[in-house]
Parts: structure tokens; C-alpha cells; sequence
């Protein structure tokens, strides 16, 4: 008896993984593949027939007539050969001539099989199982009758298709339920509020969460309009936001998430992020809305700032406070070094130039003390302006020259290759920074080492497109790489503090802030023993603090009113030169944000520019004045800020009607664009 041909089979694992899955192997007859069974005994005329399925080891009957038979070893079985027999069927018209079959325990042996056909059964290409005639005697099978084997193996494989797709839908109906329950589960006992709207704003669900923020029951709000849980003016602008993203599907919170304010069932508001998603349900438009109330953090943030606060004018009076002994010290310091009725002893002299030393470090802390104090109370004020980085660089370049020398430090100025372009900056601050990166370039370099001063243009560096950067190398010690954050915390000064190189431990904090505060971006590198890499980038400008775009397009202005709060008359004749060409426009201006709330209120114009920096009430105090007057809460707009930092821009962003934030210098297209966003909101011009 030779083994069944096991190995020429496709994929055997596959195989055994289709019969799997169909859960037909060892279970009880069914009547239908009973009734197979009978046909193909009576068609074909002989007195045996077997429906049985293979596995790795085992034959298995599902139908039988004329045997006793229910499980027998895979190589004791014809069946194993039919498997692999080419097109799908094997007949074996003697046994006693087939050696592969003449010792089988079926053929020596009851019934003494004689006589054998069997036609494979294949489920998605893979040979599952056979149907098979036998007989005590030989056989001759005509082509009609192996024809008919066949038409009946088609038959079984159509009843194991539909059993395999009943198999597999019921297995994904339970896995649906249970996906279901599991999402309900989750729905249910999730810490944040969640609520699914339909594409008219009519609540769909409501979690226990959504029920504990909102004070609702889920019932109370089921069908009703989800603005019932918002406070003015977005209740009022809640649908318009709504069927304007259907229609446009320009997205302002849908697809992100930003900090809005809720309404409870008493009528009591509360902050809360909300986030907020498009899903498609049975062809229909739904919307979910995760919801967190972020009262505790507002509570937690007010209460750091205040002591923030309270620390930067503790600091503040401790500085000035010092500063006035400071003033002693070093004046009569300086008197007795340069007095020349009691000139001093050489020892002396030393002792007092220790003290006017040690003074002068102490009046360096306590004015860095006071910058630091500054910006984290938001006190320091900067004067932006068109800055030349030429002038910037020489003048820097002329306070830091004498300690180079005095180190024996070469410095290279690369920047004079080309002539550098200008930058929207404080002057004097943006001095202050690139001093601080030249003296420290000095003061940590080697013995006789290199200082390398480039200016890189617009897409040359790492930093935002569209600004110049200013970058220092040097040859210094260096910086360990995972140290780099370190540098930016106050009093830092990566273990040199008793090291004889002076220093305060917060230039740099100051100088980064300073930077961003400017709208730039800082950038350092450092590799020890070789050396580091400072620099900073500042926005880039033409004249006019505007940066120029070439084939500027105006929105139609025609018959629509702006109001313009600003007190700079430079920027109010900027625009108007801008704007004030379009015929029927009407440009109104305001200096202060009182005159500003009274021309909205009394003229309603159809945008509203705002400088967020005025004085007096300022930009974010009348954005909260504009959104509590129910005249003036819808009127779109545009904010126009030096302060690009994104404190500043999420504070401004709390605005529901805020179109844009745009930092200054003013991009004309990024304006224009705007204006043309902010307009299709506004409601039609009146004729």
C-alpha cells in the first residue's frame, strides 16, 4: 500500500483551515446529505456511497448507505488519494490491480472493496471532503455516470457554500452585538460627555457624563436642539455654523477641537473643550461631540498665573529695591579707582575692583531678573519696526569686539558676503539677544578659538518660512545633546555655577522668549568638544511693517462698511490705502477700543479689524464686551496682533465669531483672504 500523494497538495494549511471553518468535521448526519448519499447509490447503480471529509489525520462520514462506517485513518483511505487525483476525481475500476490500494484494510478485509469513484469536493479552491461509490465487485463507470458523480459533488458544494455564509453571518452578527454592547459599555461609562447630533442639530444620544455636566436627563434632551446646551452668542449661531459646513465643508471646530463654554440645566455656564467628529451612518450625516469640563484646569491655571504674577512683582520689588544700594556700591566704587587726591594701594586697588566687579555681575542678575519678571507678567512691551540686520549686526559686533580680543576669540563675520535683508523686531531687544549669544560664544569658548557669525536668508535654516536668521557658532566646550532643554530653565547653568566663567543662568531663557515673543523661532545645536550652534529667526519684511505679495486680489467690497480699531495712525493709513481705493466701501476707524464698541454698536459694520494691543481696554477685554451685546456678537472678526505666541492666539480664538488672528508684519494676501472669509459671513450688503 503506498501513502496518499499528501504532499502534492496546494496548500494543506489552507485546506485544513477551510474545513474549519465550515464546523462540518465529526458532527451529526444532516437528511439533505443523506439524501445525496441514497442518489448517488441509486444513479450509479451500485450498493455503497460515502459523503466523508479529511482532515490532517482522519476520514470523517457525514452521509453513508450501504456501510457501516463513521471514521477511519487518513491512509487507510481511498478518499486521501481522490484529494490529490487530477481533476478532481479518482476511479479504480479493480482493486486487487491497484497496488495502492490492494492491502487496504476496506479491500482485504469486510467489506472487501473491489470497486471505487470518487469525485472531491472543493470549497473557495480547497479540496475538502469526497463523494464516493463503491462496490464489492469490479466496475466499468460510463461517461454518463461520472458525469452524474459529479453533478451530485456540485450539489454538496453548493449546501457547504450557503453553510459556510450562514456560518460567517452569524459570526458577524455576534460580533456586531458584542462590538455593540461593548460600544455601549464604553459610551456609558466614559469620564467625558458624549453626544451624537444629526446633521439638523438634533441631539441623537446622551451619555451618563454628558447627564452629570449638563444636568439633563438623557430622555429630557432626546430629538431636541443641541444649542440648548450652549450660552449666547453660540446658541443663536449654532445652526449657521452647522448647515454653512454642510454646504461649504469648510471646517472651524468639526475635525479638532477648541474651548468653548457650556449651559446647564439651571441656566449656570461652565468652560469645556469640545472636540468634534463627522461619521456616516446608514447614509446619514451625524456628528459626535466629546465634551470635558475643563473647570478644574481654568481654576488650576488662574490660580499658577496668579502666583506667577505674584512671584514677577515680588522679583520686580526686590530688583528695584536692590538696585538702590547697587547704585552706592558701585559709584563709590568707582570713585575710589579713579580718585586721584587718595589714590589707592595696589592691594586696595585690588579689593575694590573685586567689589566693582562682583557689583557689576550682581546689577547684570538683578536687570536680567527684571526682564524675566516682565515677560512672564506679559509687562514687557515691545516696539516692533522694521529693523536692518546690517545696522543689528554691526553694533553688536562693536559691543562684543573688545572682550574677543581681550580672550584672544577671532570672530568671523560671514554675513557681509551678501547683504542681508530687513526683519520686523524690536531693535534694542533683538540687539540683546544676539549680544547674549556673542558674549556667551566668547566666554565658553576655548583658549584662542572661532566665533562665526552668518545671517541666513529666508530658507536656509530649520526655522518658520519667510524670516531671516541670525545664527553663532563656536568652538567651545560644547553641550551633551540631551541637555539642550536645560538650558532654558531659569538659573541653569549646566554646572558651571561654580565654575570661574560669570554668569546669571537666564540670558538665554530671556533671549528665546524675546525671540518668540517677536515671532520668531530659536534653534540650537551642540555637540561636546566641538562646539554649538545659536541662532534665531525674525520675520522677514518689506517697508510699511507689510510683507509685499505680488498680484494681490481685492475681495468685493463694494457697499459693505470696516471698521478699523488701531491707534497707530501708521497702520489706519496703511489700510487705508489698501482698502479705501474700492469704490463704495466705507472705512470707519476707531483709536480706542471705547470709541471702537461705540461705532460697532451704532454703525453694525460688516467686519471688524481689531489691534489686540490698545490701550486702555485692549483687544481681548473687547472681543468679551463685542460677544455679550447681542448688536454686536455676530459681526465677524479680524485680529491684528505683534503677539504671535499661541497663548495669545488661543485666548483670542475663545471668540466664536474671530475669522482669523493674523500677526504682524501683515501679509496683504493673508488679510485679503480673511476679508473675503470674514465677508461671506457677514450678512449681504444693504442696498
Amino acid at each position: 500500500m503506498s501513502s496518499p500523494a499528501q504532499l502534492s497538495l496546494v496548500d494543506e494549511t489552507a485546506r485544513l483551515a477551510t474545513l474549519e471553518r465550515l464546523q462540518i468535521f465529526g458532527t451529526e448526519p444532516e437528511s439533505r446529505y443523506d439524501l445525496i448519499a441514497k442518489l448517488a447509490s441509486r444513479f450509479l447503480q451500485v450498493p455503497i456511497a460515502l459523503l466523508s471529509f479529511i482532515d490532517a489525520d482522519t476520514l470523517c462520514v457525514k452521509a453513508r448507505t450501504g456501510i457501516e462506517l463513521d471514521r477511519l485513518p487518513r491512509r487507510h483511505a481511498f478518499c486521501a488519494h481522490a484529494l490529490a487525483a487530477p481533476e478532481g476525481c479518482l476511479v479504480v475500476e479493480d482493486t486487487h490491480d491497484d497496488p495502492r490500494f490492494a492491502d487496504l484494510p476496506l479491500v482485504v478485509g469486510p467489506p472487501g472493496i473491489r470497486f471505487y469513484a470518487g469525485h472531491t469536493i472543493y470549497i473557495e479552491g480547497q479540496p475538502v471532503g469526497t463523494l464516493c461509490v463503491m462496490d464489492t465487485e469490479p466496475h466499468t463507470l460510463t461517461a454518463e455516470a461520472l458525469q452524474t458523480l459529479g453533478e451530485l459533488a456540485a450539489m454538496v458544494e453548493k449546501l457547504l457554500a450557503a453553510r459556510l455564509q450562514a456560518i460567517e453571518y452569524r459570526e458577524a452578527m455576534r460580533r456586531q452585538a458584542s462590538l455593540a454592547s461593548e460600544l455601549k459599555a464604553i459610551l456609558e461609562t466614559a469620564a467625558a460627555g458624549i453626544i451624537r447630533i444629526d446633521a439638523q442639530g438634533r441631539i441623537q444620544s446622551f451619555n451618563r457624563a454628558a447627564e452629570r455636566l449638563f444636568g439633563y436627563r438623557a430622555d429630557e434632551v432626546q430629538g431636541k436642539n443641541v444649542s440648548l446646551l450652549m450660552p449666547a452668542p453660540w446658541a443663536e449661531a449654532h445652526d449657521g455654523y452647522l448647515e454653512r459646513y454642510l454646504r461649504t465643508r469648510e471646517a472651524r471646530i468639526i475635525g479638532s477641537g477648541r474651548d468653548v463654554r457650556g449651559r446647564r440645566a439651571d441656566g449656570s455656564e461652565f468652560p469645556l473643550h469640545l472636540a468634534v467628529s463627522e461619521v456616516q451612518s446608514g447614509g446619514e450625516t451625524h456628528f459626535i461631540g466629546i465634551i470635558s469640563d475643563t473647570s478644574a484646569l481654568h481654576e488650576a491655571m488662574e490660580t499658577a498665573q496668579r502666583a506667577n504674577r505674584a512671584k514677577s512683582e515680588f522679583l520686580s520689588r526686590m530688583s528695584h529695591e536692590l538696585r538702590t544700594p547697587l547704585n552706592a556700591i558701585l559709584g563709590f566704587s568707582q570713585l575710589l579707582l579713579q580718585s586721584k587726591r587718595e589714590p589707592l594701594g595696589e592691594r586696595q586697588r585690588r579689593h575694590v575692583e573685586q567689589i566693582h566687579r562682583s557689583g557689576q555681575h550682581l546689577l547684570a542678575l538683578v536687570n536680567d531678573v527684571l526682564d524675566l519678571a516682565r515677560i512672564e507678567a506679559g509687562r514687557l512691551s515691545l516696539s516692533l519696526e522694521p529693523v536692518a540686520l546690517r545696522t543689528l549686526l554691526d553694533e553688536a559686533l562693536e559691543l562684543v569686539a573688545p572682550l574677543a580680543d581681550e580672550k584672544g576669540i577671532r570672530i568671523h563675520d560671514h554675513s557681509r558676503a551678501a547683504p542681508p535683508g530687513r526683519v520686523w523686531a524690536d531693535f534694542t531687544r533683538a540687539k540683546q539677544v544676539l549680544l547674549n549669544l556673542l558674549s556667551n560664544a566668547v566666554k565658553y569658548n576655548r583658549p584662542d578659538g572661532e566665533i562665526h557669525l552668518r545671517v541666513l536668508a529666508p530658507g536656509e535654516h530649520e526655522g518658520p518660512a519667510g524670516q531671516w536668521g541670525i545664527e553663532v557658532a563656536d568652538t567651545g566646550i560644547g553641550i551633551d545633546p540631551e541637555r539642550l532643554d536645560e538650558l532654558f530653565q531659569p538659573f541653569s547653568r549646566l554646572g558651571q555655577e561654580r565654575g570661574r566663567i560669570e554668569g546669571t543662568g537666564i540670558g538665554l531663557v530671556i533671549s528665546r522668549q524675546l525671540v518668540e515673543q517677536m515671532g520668531g523661532q530659536f534653534i540650537v545645536h551642540s555637540q561636546p568638544d566641538v562646539g554649538s550652534r545659536f541662532a534665531f529667526t525674525l520675520p522677514g519684511t518689506a517697508a510699511n511693517n507689510v510683507i509685499d505679495v505680488p498680484n494681490l486680489r481685492l475681495p468685493t467690497l463694494a457697499g459693505r462698511t470696516i471698521l478699523a480699531i488701531d491707534d497707530n495712525p501708521a497702520n489706519l493709513s496703511l489700510l487705508e490705502q489698501v482698502l479705501g481705493g474700492e469704490a463704495g466701501v466705507q472705512l470707519l476707524y476707531a483709536p480706542t477700543a471705547a470709541r471702537g464698541i461705540e461705532l460697532a454698536t451704532e454703525r453694525r459694520p460688516d467686519v471688524i479689524l481689531l489691534d489686540i494691543h490698545l490701550p486702555g481696554i485692549d483687544g481681548h477685554e473687547m472681543l468679551e464686551r463685542l460677544q455679550r451685546q447681542a448688536r454686536t456678537a455676530t459681526i465677524p472678526v479680524i485680529a491684528l496682533s505683534a503677539d504671535a505666541s499661541a497663548k495669545a492666539i488661543a485666548k483670542a480664538e475663545r471668540h466664536p465669531r474671530l475669522v482669523a488672528y493674523l500677526t504682524k508684519p501683515l501679509r496683504l494676501d493673508a488679510l485679503m483672504s480673511a476679508l473675503s472669509q470674514a465677508l461671506s459671513l457677514a450678512q449681504e450688503p444693504q442696498t
